[in-house]
Protein backbone atom coordinates (compact mmCIF):
# COMPACT_ATOMS: atom_id res chain seq x y z
CA UNK A 1 0.00 0.00 0.00
CA UNK A 2 2.99 2.14 0.73
CA UNK A 3 4.29 1.62 -2.55
CA UNK A 4 1.34 2.10 -4.26
CA UNK A 5 1.21 5.91 -2.54
CA UNK A 6 4.58 6.85 -3.93
CA UNK A 7 4.28 5.58 -7.03
CA UNK A 8 0.91 7.85 -7.25
CA UNK A 9 2.80 10.17 -5.90
CA UNK A 10 6.08 10.38 -7.91
CA UNK A 11 4.38 10.36 -11.10
CA UNK A 12 1.93 12.93 -10.57
CA UNK A 13 4.58 15.22 -9.51
CA UNK A 14 6.97 14.52 -12.63
CA UNK A 15 4.00 15.15 -14.44
CA UNK A 16 3.18 18.55 -12.99
CA UNK A 17 6.65 19.97 -12.01
CA UNK A 18 6.23 20.63 -15.70
CA UNK A 19 3.76 22.84 -15.32
CA UNK A 20 6.14 24.98 -13.18
CA UNK A 21 7.91 25.96 -16.97
CA UNK A 22 5.12 28.37 -16.82
CA UNK A 23 6.56 30.10 -13.74
CA UNK A 24 9.97 29.87 -14.99
CA UNK A 25 11.28 27.31 -12.86
CA UNK A 26 12.86 24.89 -15.57
CA UNK A 27 12.74 20.83 -16.04
CA UNK A 28 11.21 19.15 -19.02
CA UNK A 29 8.46 21.43 -18.77
CA UNK A 30 10.12 24.31 -20.89
CA UNK A 31 9.90 22.38 -23.84
CA UNK A 32 6.18 23.08 -23.65
CA UNK A 33 6.60 27.04 -23.33
CA UNK A 34 9.65 27.16 -25.35
CA UNK A 35 7.73 24.94 -28.29
CA UNK A 36 4.43 27.07 -27.89
CA UNK A 37 6.99 29.95 -28.23
CA UNK A 38 8.47 29.41 -31.29
CA UNK A 39 5.06 27.48 -33.14
CA UNK A 40 7.14 23.99 -32.73
CA UNK A 41 4.84 21.20 -32.24
CA UNK A 42 7.62 18.63 -32.45
CA UNK A 43 9.07 19.90 -29.65
CA UNK A 44 6.18 20.23 -27.18
CA UNK A 45 5.21 16.55 -28.02
CA UNK A 46 8.85 15.67 -27.66
CA UNK A 47 8.81 17.48 -24.01
CA UNK A 48 5.01 15.61 -23.38
CA UNK A 49 6.92 11.89 -24.69
CA UNK A 50 10.23 12.66 -22.91
CA UNK A 51 8.07 13.31 -19.34
CA UNK A 52 6.41 10.28 -20.31
CA UNK A 53 9.35 7.83 -20.47
CA UNK A 54 10.84 9.59 -17.22
CA UNK A 55 7.34 8.60 -15.67
CA UNK A 56 6.73 4.75 -16.49
CA UNK A 57 10.94 3.98 -15.99
CA UNK A 58 10.73 5.80 -12.06
CA UNK A 59 7.11 4.04 -11.85
CA UNK A 60 8.99 0.40 -12.72
CA UNK A 61 11.92 1.17 -10.44
CA UNK A 62 9.47 2.04 -7.17
CA UNK A 63 7.17 -0.92 -8.14
CA UNK A 64 10.81 -3.43 -8.30
CA UNK A 65 12.14 -1.84 -5.21
CA UNK A 66 8.82 -2.30 -3.71
CA UNK A 67 8.89 -6.17 -4.75
CA UNK A 68 12.18 -6.40 -3.22
CA UNK A 69 11.38 -4.72 -0.14
CA UNK A 70 7.83 -7.29 0.39
CA UNK A 71 8.37 -10.14 2.24
CA UNK A 72 7.64 -13.36 0.12
CA UNK A 73 4.23 -14.42 0.64
CA UNK A 74 2.78 -10.94 1.66
CA UNK A 75 2.12 -10.00 -1.61
CA UNK A 76 -1.78 -9.79 -2.56
CA UNK A 77 -2.51 -10.47 -6.42
CA UNK A 78 -4.87 -8.22 -7.98
CA UNK A 79 -7.50 -9.24 -10.08
CA UNK A 80 -6.33 -9.02 -14.18
CA UNK A 81 -8.15 -6.38 -15.59
CA UNK A 82 -10.36 -6.79 -18.63
CA UNK A 83 -9.10 -6.05 -21.76
CA UNK A 84 -10.82 -2.75 -23.00
CA UNK A 85 -11.57 -2.47 -27.31
CA UNK A 86 -9.42 -0.42 -29.25
CA UNK A 87 -10.18 3.12 -29.20
CA UNK A 88 -11.31 5.63 -31.59
CA UNK A 89 -8.35 8.03 -31.37
CA UNK A 90 -5.98 8.61 -34.34
CA UNK A 91 -2.64 10.04 -34.85
CA UNK A 92 -0.87 11.75 -37.62
CA UNK A 93 2.07 9.06 -37.98
CA UNK A 94 4.29 12.51 -39.55
CA UNK A 95 3.33 14.47 -36.33
CA UNK A 96 4.92 11.11 -34.32
CA UNK A 97 7.66 11.53 -36.39
CA UNK A 98 9.03 15.02 -36.54
CA UNK A 99 8.52 14.95 -32.41
CA UNK A 100 10.81 11.65 -32.26
CA UNK A 101 13.01 12.83 -34.95
CA UNK A 102 12.83 16.45 -32.32
CA UNK A 103 13.92 14.36 -29.52
CA UNK A 104 16.11 12.48 -31.18
CA UNK A 105 18.28 15.33 -32.58
CA UNK A 106 21.97 14.68 -31.13
CA UNK A 107 21.52 19.17 -30.54
CA UNK A 108 18.55 18.71 -28.52
CA UNK A 109 20.40 16.57 -26.11
CA UNK A 110 23.48 18.81 -24.87
CA UNK A 111 24.08 22.37 -23.63
CA UNK A 112 22.09 23.90 -20.46
CA UNK A 113 18.62 23.29 -22.08
CA UNK A 114 19.62 19.78 -23.47
CA UNK A 115 17.03 17.05 -22.70
CA UNK A 116 19.97 15.43 -20.05
CA UNK A 117 20.14 18.72 -18.13
CA UNK A 118 15.93 19.13 -18.35
CA UNK A 119 15.47 15.42 -17.23
CA UNK A 120 18.21 16.15 -14.23
CA UNK A 121 16.59 19.14 -12.80
CA UNK A 122 13.08 17.81 -13.37
CA UNK A 123 13.74 15.16 -11.42
CA UNK A 124 15.45 17.44 -8.84
CA UNK A 125 12.72 19.01 -8.50
CA UNK A 126 9.95 16.57 -7.79
CA UNK A 127 12.75 14.74 -5.59
CA UNK A 128 11.89 18.01 -3.58
CA UNK A 129 7.89 18.23 -4.22
CA UNK A 130 8.11 14.18 -3.35
CA UNK A 131 10.35 14.99 -0.13
CA UNK A 132 8.08 17.60 0.84
CA UNK A 133 4.90 15.21 0.45
CA UNK A 134 6.31 12.77 2.46
CA UNK A 135 7.35 14.74 5.26
CA UNK A 136 3.63 15.63 5.77
CA UNK A 137 1.81 12.52 4.78
CA UNK A 138 3.93 9.49 6.78
CA UNK A 139 3.21 11.46 9.76
CA UNK A 140 -0.48 11.59 8.97
CA UNK A 141 -0.45 7.77 8.01
CA UNK A 142 0.97 7.12 10.87
CA UNK A 143 -1.66 8.64 12.95
CA UNK A 144 -4.41 7.52 11.14
CA UNK A 145 -3.15 4.19 10.71
CA UNK A 146 -3.01 3.90 14.63
CA UNK A 147 -6.62 4.61 14.98
CA UNK A 148 -9.49 1.99 15.02
CA UNK A 149 -11.19 3.52 12.24
CA UNK A 150 -8.22 2.27 9.71
CA UNK A 151 -8.12 -1.03 10.91
CA UNK A 152 -9.47 -3.56 8.55
CA UNK A 153 -12.75 -5.70 10.32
Amino acid sequence: MLVAGLRVVVVTNISMVSVGAVIGIGGLGTWFTEGYQANKSDQIIGGIMAIFVLAIVMDMLIMLGGRFATPLGTCVACPPIPAQGAGGGRFAMNFIGQALGYVFTAGNWVGPVGLAARTLEHLEYTAAAVTVSALVAIPVGLIVGHTAAARCS
